[in-house]
């Protein structure tokens, strides 16, 4: 059975040397799929990193993202931290004091005081 062929540039201004992709490979696309242009070196890195994974480049390249939005958080929380202890020294006396009472609190309990196994 011959697959259906759809064809498609590499880049714009190359329709002339057009590439035949299998039918098959874009038929499983969805509405909320979208594609982005990368340079070759990086859609090689994203291959390869997604190989070692056994993951799809789509899934490394969320995982980046997401440790990325994960660290711009953490760091806007030491900013805002770092201003309040720099600008406002009795609030953050008052912040330091509520997590200590937190940090009692949960030792009071006895959860997370067991060895852990292994």
């Amino acid at each position: 059975m011959l697959a259906r062929m759809t064809t498609t540039t590499d880049r714009v201004g190359a329709a002339d040397r057009p590439h035949r992709i299998p039918w098959r490979i874009l038929s499983g696309m969805t509405e909320g799929v979208t594609t982005i242009k990368v340079p070759r070196e990086l859609r090689d890195r994203l291959a390869r990193l997604a190989r070692q994974r056994r993951a799809t480049m789509a899934e490394v390249l969320d995982g980046a993202v997401t440790r990325m939005e994960r660290e711009a958080f953490f760091a806007r929380m030491q900013s805002e931290l770092a201003r309040l202890r720099d600008g406002d020294p009795p609030e953050w006396e008052s912040y330091r004091a509520e997590g200590r009472q937190w940090e009692r609190a949960s030792l009071a309990d006895g959860l997370g005081t067991e060895e852990q196994p292994g």
